[in-house]
């Protein structure tokens, strides 16, 4: 997925380029994948789990995990975006 694939997803877009906060965090996320796996991992099986974030303080080696709401993805989501995916 392309950065402009993502910022079209989030209406993001300024003057045809993504917005900065799309631009940040789509670039964290690659250098992220770039250290932690030899390739992009392929996630095939979605799963509510997928949607946790943990976000850490460094200087208090303080840390929080933000998690949505299962209740938020109607039934047969994951179901469906395998049908659509693959």
């Amino acid at each position: 997925m392309t950065i402009e694939e993502i910022a079209e997803l989030h209406e993001e877009l300024m003057d045809g380029k993504p917005c900065i906060c799309v631009s940040c965090s789509f670039r964290a996320a690659q250098l992220a994948f770039s250290k932690l796996y030899r390739e992009i991992p392929n996630v095939e099986n979605l799963t509510p789990k997928n949607y946790i974030s943990t976000f850490f303080r460094k200087s208090t080696n303080s840390m929080f995990q933000v998690q949505v709401r299962p209740e938020i993805f109607p039934e047969g989501f994951f179901a469906q975006r395998r049908i659509v995916e693959f």
